[in-house]
Parts: structure tokens; sequence; C-alpha cells
């Protein structure tokens, strides 16, 4: 091995698997996957040895090295077994290591492993725990996984992690000197490090050398990896995390889009993933100039106030008159998406979100969206067929589709693209087939698409609107005002000329399935109350004089 007298004090058992640890080729072969494999055998060998054979090995490093005779207990013995071997393991490493500044670091962790197993001290590395920033890679990932992203399971986002905690990390990979007479000098303490060599130096003594050296703690570089290093180390972690699932197209093409996610928002600097100092659900964007405080409700007037019993016979009474209107066929009665409401508790429709996805093929998916397709292509005939095809089977497009049972076809549907990371959707067509029209059947697709992102935690929808479906968006509550910063959607939806952007901001308190009911009934109150409060009312006569003009009935009331 030619790295010191000290080899020769391995046992033979230990010093036959020693050998077959190869680094003569390159630095990068030292820390293969390998080698340390070899390692771990080594160790376990080494820690099973008898209790003669251990002291022995101890004695022999420290004494070869120190020039006297250092004695341990069998306690003592258990206890530097595993830092003695990894101190024979760091001289080896550091006689063919190449990388000068790996070698530094290593030659630092080698001077506070020696000082504990001759001095029979605790082993502590000083100065060498890394600088935590507010938002890591860890805080990222969290927030992925409570924030559902369709496509991708939790599974994926600690696949993606796995990459970056595994992943090989050079020095030519960052922005940094390497010339070795500068960092005694940059790396001592209480001295100003580098941004770039504390990283390197923070990595290599927390993630790499711990993989090969057990007595050093090891953390995972996501726990202390900030945004600025996560877009240097992002080709290798994914190189890695491809090379390690290569065999799974599954978690192929899931893994390829979480890193496109990730990359996405290193480029934007107002990604609400590393904005964020930790993980939270995501809120209802609000406009520039209004303060993102909770939203205050006008008070009720005083005419309209009444007692809670009052009130509670009111909404009976109403209640009562919505089921008489429910047996008429009149719309006029109606809300506009009644009858759709009423087909859909009577089993004739049904909801499906739907997506071409190539890893899990569906025959019915698959007919239900080219179904849908023949729909948006005879009702939007101004889009070109292969422009509509290729975003209706894009596996990063969804489709709302409503579906006649009697048949099992498709009569309306809505073509979608959510970006949770953005906080919004973008809707790229809308359309019901034209002898299923003035049946609510728009409106009753739009609502339930918004019950939908609320339970994604998506809070905003974005639309290109051509001028013949400017007034459907507007009933849907869709304005050409957009409170959402411009950088959020830039470059992300897909914009057409002669058409008009417009937004709809959603609110998790409404319901909107049920919106039409609920706002029918709330009128049909207000209503009632009024119509109670024009009744004239009769206050018996005075029969006892009165001090003050307030005392006598009625007329407090009516001030």
């Amino acid at each position: 091995m030619g790295a010191g007298v000290w080899h020769f004090a391995l046992p033979d058992c230990v010093r036959i698997l020693f050998d077959k640890i190869d680094v003569r080729e390159s630095h990068r072969d030292i820390f293969s996957q390998k080698n340390q494999i070899l390692i771990k055998k080594c160790r376990s060998k080494a820690q099973h040895l008898p209790i003669k054979d251990q002291r022995k090995f101890i004695e022999s490093v420290v004494n070869c090295d120190k020039k006297n005779n250092q004695k341990y207990s069998d306690e003592e013995v258990k206890f530097y077994i595993g830092p003695t071997f990894d101190y024979v393991l760091m001289k080896y490493f550091i006689h063919w290591m190449r990388s000068k500044i790996q070698k530094f670091v290593l030659y630092e962790c080698l001077a506070y492993l020696k000082v504990a197993i001759f001095e029979k001290e605790k082993l502590i590395f000083l100065d060498m725990k890394p600088t935590y920033p507010k938002r890591n890679l860890d805080d990222v990932a969290h927030f992925m996984k409570i924030s559902k992203i369709p496509g991708i399971s939790d599974e994926i986002i600690e696949f993606m992690v796995d990459g970056f905690n595994n992943c090989d990390i050079d020095d030519h990979d960052l922005n940094m000197y390497r010339d070795i007479t500068r960092l005694p000098a940059a790396m001592k303490v209480n001295t100003i490090i580098e941004p770039e060599v504390a990283f390197f130096r923070s990595w290599l003594v927390n993630t790499r050398f711990p993989k090969y050296f057990a007595c050093m703690p090891y953390l995972k570089l996501s726990s202390f990896i900030d945004r600025k290093y996560v877009s240097v180390v992002l080709p290798n972690a994914k190189s890695y995390a491809h090379r390690m699932y290569r065999k799974n197209r599954k978690c192929k093409y899931e893994l390829a889009e979480c890193f496109r996610i990730l990359e996405m928002s290193l480029n934007n600097t107002k990604s609400s993933l590393w904005l964020r100092k930790r993980a939270i659900r995501y809120r209802k964007a609000v406009s520039k100039n209004e303060p993102a405080n909770v939203r205050s409700f006008p008070t009720v007037p005083p005419a309209l106030r009444i007692e809670h019993k009052t009130l509670k016979e009111v909404c009976e009474e109403v209640l009562l008159g919505q089921k008489r209107q429910l047996s008429q066929t009149d719309l006029l009665f109606q809300s506009r998406d009644a009858v759709a409401m009423t087909e859909l508790k009577n089993g004739n429709l049904a909801l499906h979100v739907v997506s071409c996805n190539p890893l899990r093929y569906d025959r019915l998916q698959m007919r239900y969206l080219l179904e849908a397709f023949q729909i948006f292509q005879l009702s939007l005939t101004n889009m070109p067929a292969k422009y509509m095809a290729r975003l209706v089977f894009d596996p990063r497009h969804r489709c709302l589709c409503l579906v006649k049972t009697a048949t099992n076809t498709v009569c309306g549907a809505i073509c979608f693209r959510p970006f949770p990371e953005q906080n919004f959707s973008e809707i790229v067509f809308c359309a019901v087939s034209s002898d299923e029209q003035v049946k609510g059947y728009g409106t009753f697709l739009m609502n339930h698409l918004k019950d939908y992102h609320i339970s994604k935690r998506i809070f905003n929808l974005l639309t290109y609107a051509d001028e013949n479906a400017v007034g459907y968006f507007r009933k849907q509550g869709f304005t050409s005002e957009i409170n959402m910063d411009k950088a959020a959607y830039t470059d992300f939806i897909k914009s057409y000329d002669g058409a008009t952007l417009m937004q709809c901001s959603l609110d998790n308190r409404i319901s909107y399935s049920h919106l039409s009911t609920i706002l029918k009934f709330q009128t049909d109150v207000v209503d009632q109350i009024k119509k109670r409060q024009s009744q004239p009312s009769f206050f018996n006569g005075l029969t006892v004089p009165v001090r003050n003009s307030s005392d006598i009935p009625g007329v407090s009331s009516k001030s």
C-alpha cells in the first residue's frame, strides 16, 4: 500500500479485504460504491475480532506514531477500535487522493481523530457543523408533498431528494480557487471562508466522509443546502437519480417532471417554494394594492336585524318554499345549473378528471379524451386540430369531462393545465356539445372545476378568452383585471392573438358546486325578512305616564 508501517498492524483477515480497495486510478474511485461496501466489510471484521487482536491493532497504530507504550483497557479497546480503523483508512485515502482541497479537509479530520485516540479523549469534530439556511431542500420537498402536485407522488419526491444526498460534487463543479497555498489560511477557525469553499467543506465533512468513516456524524445534504447550491448540484443529482431508477419507466417519467418543477422554481425569483420560511399550504393570491389580511364583511343594516328565533323560522319557511319550487318545470324559477344538478343527483350525469399518461394506459380515459377532443374541434373551429390534439393528449394537461351515464359518452369538457408551484391553473379549452347546450352544463362544469382546484390547494384560474367567450367567463366570475404578479404566470400560460387574459380568484370558504343554491337561499331569506319588516306593527296605548319619549312602545323600534 505504501502508506506507512501501520498497515502491517492490520490482522490478516482484515488486510486481505483492505488490499482489495482500488483507489489508484483516480481520486473519484476512492469514493466508489464498491469501495464503500469493502470498507464496511473490513470494519465489521475488525470489530468482531477477539479483544486480544483488537488491543494489539490499536496499540500498534498508536505506539508506532507516538513512540511510547500506550495501554488500553477492554472497555477502551471496544470504544476505540472503530476510530482507530478510520484513522488507518484516512491515512490510506490521503496517500492516494489527488484533489488538494479534499486532501486538506481530510487532514483536518485526521487531526481531530488523532487527538481523540492518542489522548483518550472524547471524539469531537470542532467547527465542522454546516450553516443551516432559512429554507433548505427538505423544506421544499415537504412543501411539494403537501401541495399534492398532480402526477407526482411523495415517493418520487423522496427519490429526488435522495439524488441530492447521494450524488458526487467535485471542486470543478463550484467556482472556487484550487490553490493549496491559500487553503490553510482561508480555512482556519475564526477566519472568513469563501462561500463556495465553506459549502464544499461542509459537504465533505458532514455528507461525503461519514459514508466511509463511521466515527464521523452523518448529515443529509438536503438538510443544509440552500437555493444557490441546489442550482449548482442539480445536474449531478438529476444524473444520479435517473441512473438509479432508469429501469423503472414509471419512476423515470415522474422523476423528470419533479426535477423540471424544481428547476423552474430556481429560475423564478418569486417562486413560493423558496420564499417561505416554512412549508405551509397555499393561500389565495391578493392584489398588489390589497393588504394581505382577513377580508372584512359589511355589517347588517339595522332594519334587517332580527332575533335568532325569528331568523330560524324564516329559514325554515324559505326551505319549504324551495322544496315546492323543485317540482316546477319552469326554468325561470331555477338557477342556470339546476337541471344539471338534478341529473347528477339522479345518476344521469357523471364527472371524471382524466389525462393521457403513457405509463398508465387506461382505455376508458383515452376514449373520454378522444370524445372531448372531438367536442373541442367542432366548437372551436378557429383552432388547428393538430395543436388541440397536442394539448389534450399532453400528460401535463387534464380534462374535466361531463359524461352521460346512459350512453357513457362525453357531452362537455374543460381542458386545463395546473401549475401548483405558481398557484394557478390555465384553462385551455372549454366546450359543450351543440345538442346539449342551454342546459347549464357550462356553468355546472366550471363550478365543479373550481371545487376541484380548491381541493388541490390551487386558488387562481387564468385563461385567454376570445370575443365569443368573454361573456361566458364573466358570468363564471372571471375578470380582466389580473391581481396576480406578472412574473408568476409569464412564460407559463399560452397567449393567443385577439384574446383577453382573464382571471378568477377562488375562496376556499365557498362550495362553488352549490353556489347557486346558496345564493338563492340567502336572497329568499333577505326578501322574507324585508317582507316581515314592512308589515305594520301595532302597540298598546299608554296606561301610565312616561318621562321619556323612548319609553313609548314603538318609538324605539322606529328610531
